[in-house]
């Protein structure tokens, strides 16, 4: 009778265990599908146009400094595909300083010049504030250049993505602005929340709200939710309405791929689960069966519906929203988020955040307002963004719990057999 109880009991304790583990399982189990997913489409990207795994390296067909193809080998690289990536960094860095010896600078005006070449080099395992050398020998720092001490005319020249793009950017390095800068990171948020429509939607221009510079803005502005609380708040709303019925986002004629994925991007980085029962979520539909409609056999993305061949960058948008759900599960913000770009080994990503926050700003974190209720609030759940990452527990690591969770319940399996065996031996 002893025997039978202790068998009981730890019958009992096992299942607790399993009960209380099923949550990584499920995390586990979508991640697996993801991973393969993801895997899929750097393939197809890799593949468009070219023989897989040759794209980086063919920079006669794919020249370093364009930018689909930094964004190619940013995105590629964050994938773990295998690739150039040292070639196209060479190529990169020749690009930027023939620039800098030619005009003194890499854009007068366009600022997110700075940006998309500056995340590029992170991704694939470069310095930014360090990449090449002026004519008069001294480093190229991309970052300062791009951001803090724009070396053009003005952030905001080119509009709204300027402004955007610098805090995204600063978001992501671990640069420290000084405090003899010409813009401090509080005048990059005060010139992006100046720019806030009266519906609660940025845009290019003033005057018309614009979905995927909406869902910029709150990637860019995620560090900081606990400071901005009702900005953020008011901008999910407005891109929630923005979704439809098969949560496709905007004029349904016209929606892309594109669009979709910027919106992921924006709720993963705001710690809102896209899946989740939100206003984000139209009965059966999610942001990411949505994108699924855009999605080739071969793994890449179309832009619009009516194309029929895969593009590179809606493809590399695609692989973006992919790569931050992962993140999200992971607990390390989302594909842009500070620590995500520090590569592992093979020089690919490892696709996980160092939950370092970017310390430009205090108060960052905090929440972004009360749980989603139908179409009234949009902002689902917490907000703490990037900063509040401790990053030290298994789960922010990407841990695959699986093994022990089968081998849990294998063992639970075995004791409650064999307590069945002991009693019917006794009868």
């Amino acid at each position: 009778m002893k025997k039978a109880r202790n068998f009981r009991r730890l019958a009992v304790l096992l299942l607790s265990m399993l009960l209380a583990a099923a949550p990584a399982l499920s995390v586990a189990a979508d991640d697996a599908g993801l991973d393969e997913k993801i895997a899929e489409s750097a393939s197809a990207l890799s593949s468009l146009e070219t023989e897989a795994g040759t794209r980086l390296a063919d920079l006669e067909n794919f020249p370093a400094g364009n930018s689909v193809n930094d964004w190619t080998a940013c995105i590629l690289s964050y994938s773990g595909s295998g690739e150039c990536y040292s070639d196209y960094l060479d190529a990169l860095r020749a690009y930027v300083e023939k620039a800098y010896e030619e005009k003194g600078l890499l854009h007068d005006v366009k600022a997110t010049e700075y940006h998309r070449i500056a995340m590029t080099v992170m991704a694939l395992g470069g310095d930014p504030t360090a990449f090449g050398t002026t004519p008069e020998g001294t480093p190229i720092n991309l970052i300062a250049d791009g951001t803090y001490d724009y070396a053009g005319r003005d952030l905001g020249l080119q509009g709204l993505n300027g402004w955007i793009w610098a805090l995204i950017t600063l978001n992501a390095s671990f640069e420290e602005v000084p405090d003899s800068a010409r813009y401090q990171v509080q005048d990059i948020i005060s010139e992006i929340l100046a720019a806030q429509e009266p519906d609660g939607g940025f845009g290019l221009e003033r005057g018309r709200s614009d979905v995927d510079i909406t869902a910029m803005a709150l990637q860019a502005l995620a560090p900081y939710a606990g400071l901005y609380q009702d900005e953020i708040t008011n901008a999910l709303n407005w891109l929630s309405i923005q979704v439809n019925d098969d949560c496709t986002v905007g004029n349904s004629e016209e929606s892309g791929s594109e669009s979709i994925a910027q919106v992921i991007m924006a709720l993963c980085a705001l710690e809102i689960d896209p899946e989740a029962p939100t206003a984000f979520v139209r009965g059966d539909n999610t942001l990411l069966t949505a994108l699924d409609k855009y999605r080739l056999a071969d793994g890449s993305y179309l832009h619009v519906l009516n194309e029929e061949t895969g593009n590179s960058l809606s493809t590399c948008q695609a692989l973006e929203a992919l790569l931050s759900v992962r993140a999200f599960h992971r607990g390390a913000g989302f594909v842009f988020s500070q620590g995500y770009n520090i590569p592992n080994e093979s020089g690919a990503q490892a696709g996980t955040s160092s939950g370092q926050g970017s310390g430009q700003a205090s108060g960052q974190g905090g929440t972004s307002g009360s749980p989603a209720s139908g179409q009234n609030d949009a902002s689902g759940g917490s907000a703490s963004g990037q900063g509040s990452a401790s990053g030290g527990s298994n789960a922010q690591n990407g841990t695959n719990y699986l093994p022990v969770i089968i081998i849990i319940a294998a063992a639970a399996a075995a004791v409650i057999i064999a307590a069945a065996v002991m009693k019917k031996r006794r009868q």
